[in-house]
């Protein structure tokens, strides 16, 4: 089937010769496969638009490779370069347990990424990393220029929850960071997380999926962007939210979207090597995954905290990876298992212990 949705990418013509022994162009997977062929893939690369897939691939190939427990295909790119049209791969994909890496150009492919995930799996937590969060306040269906309106104001929606990460408040609707303290939305804007990466780990690692507008860089590390500004993250500080991400056993789909294609040469060639660099990371994070939760509950270390509020608070540290958890109040908890255990730090612990409880966790009780 894949082949009826997939093209040849240009980079395809090209031998092994153009790489270098340890170069990601000399051990990746390449061409369309038949779903019976990507058996043993853990990830795949899909292009979206051509043009700014071809420039992408330019850069991540000339890479390291050093994945060598994951299996990575790049099944080249899109027939059509429309929603619509990726949404069937990516549901073949997502049932096949085969994580996809999507380059794209339209922020509007987004919303394809999300409702593929969302026909495989029941509830949908979606983490999105952008300047500007793409939703209208009032209820509206029309997904135009508003890529989380069809998952947040959707009557049918199956969406669990959204964290929203890097936005810049001036560039958005204040009524929006209301809507999202109603709802128990998670959000942590540009200045927070810029003071601290790391506070963002435990919001990547309860996401099923992440989309990451390239508007959400500085203009300096991605001159061609659709939606530029000149405040932003680092290369360096968004390449380590992608590994966050990556090493999530959790999240099982990735994008990148927001590549200008149009704009100068200089500037498309720094941008994509920017794009590939965050590619590189996630893949990175992923051929490391500790394959705790929600994998296995083995291994996890089981802690009670005598809450005022909430009697025998159950917190779960991993002795694979030590990191935390905290299990939802049984007499609360309503939705999926995968859902239960609830990403946190060993700070929030502490907090617990002393009968405090960040919002953030309360907020997600709430939602169970």
């Amino acid at each position: 089937m894949l082949k009826n949705w997939l093209q040849k990418a240009e980079i395809f013509n090209l031998d092994d010769s153009h790489w270098l022994p340890w170069m990601i162009g000399r051990k990746i997977v390449r061409g369309p496969h038949s779903s019976r062929s990507l058996s043993k893939a853990k990830l795949a690369i899909i292009g979206i638009d051509p043009g700014a897939s071809a420039e992408v691939r330019k850069k991540f190939y000339n890479l390291a490779w050093d994945f060598d427990h994951s299996k990575i295909v790049d099944l080249g790119d899109l027939r059509k370069s429309n929603s619509e049209f990726l949404i069937p791969i990516l549901r073949e994909l997502a049932a096949g347990s085969i994580v996809p890496l999507i380059i794209g150009h339209s922020r509007e492919q987004f919303r394809a990424q999300y409702q593929s995930f969302q026909s495989v799996k029941s509830k949908v937590s979606v983490a999105m990393l952008d300047q500007r969060i793409r939703l209208k306040a009032e209820k509206s269906r029309v997904a135009d220029g508003y890529s989380l309106n069809p998952a947040v104001h959707n009557r049918r929606q199956k969406l669990y929850h959204l964290s929203h990460l890097g936005s810049q408040r001036h560039l958005n609707d204040p009524k929006l960071y209301t809507l999202f303290d109603q709802k128990g939305y998670e959000y942590v804007r540009l200045g927070n997380l810029r003071k601290s990466t790391q506070a963002a780990e435990p919001i990547l690692r309860d996401a099923d999926l992440l989309g990451v507008d390239l508007s959400a860089l500085q203009l300096s590390a991605a001159p061609a962007q659709t939606d530029a500004s000149t405040a932003g993250l680092s290369v360096e500080e968004a390449a380590t939210l992608c590994r966050y991400a990556g090493l999530s056993d959790k999240l099982q789909s990735f994008g990148i979207f927001g590549f200008e294609r149009k704009a100068s040469e200089e500037a498309v060639s720094q941008t994509a090597d920017t794009a590939a660099q965050l590619i590189w990371y996630f893949c990175d994070g992923f051929a490391n995954r500790y394959r705790d939760f929600p994998v296995t509950h083995k291994g996890l270390v089981e802690y009670l905290v005598d809450h005022p509020s909430y009697s025998n608070l159950t917190f779960w540290r991993s002795r694979k990876s030590g990191r935390w958890w905290v299990q939802s109040p049984a007499f609360k908890y309503k939705g999926e298992e995968r859902h239960r255990l609830i990403a946190c730090s060993q700070a929030d612990y502490d907090a617990a212990s002393r009968g405090q409880l960040p919002e953030r966790l309360i907020a997600a009780f709430g939602r169970s």
